[in-house]
């Protein structure tokens, strides 16, 4: 298997959301070892995500504590290798 990871960042319409989005799009355009998962498209069966999540572990990044992305990847039957929580982080450093 590749040494590569797969990041899913909350596609919901909230401005954490929005953060998560483009930090992941960041990471994936500068590092080719980082495949950005579009969560939405996962949800709606995308043949080309599904077989992705399957493939390389996968980083969780949730725009809040509602955990959509996690609850995505479970019902397809991914576990991730670590999750993020922007709303968590967040009131850490404030």
């Amino acid at each position: 298997m590749e040494n590569k990871i797969s990041i899913a960042a909350c596609n919901g319409m909230s401005a954490l959301g929005l953060v998560g989005r483009a930090a992941c799009n960041d990471l994936s355009t500068e590092n080719d070892k980082i495949l950005s998962i579009c969560i939405t498209a996962t949800a709606a069966d995308n043949q080309e995500f599904n077989q992705i999540i399957k493939k390389y572990p996968i980083i969780a990044i949730n725009g809040c504590s509602d955990d959509c992305v996690n609850k995505i990847l479970k019902s397809k039957g991914i576990e991730t290798e670590k999750t993020y929580n922007i709303d968590k982080i967040l009131e850490e450093k404030v």
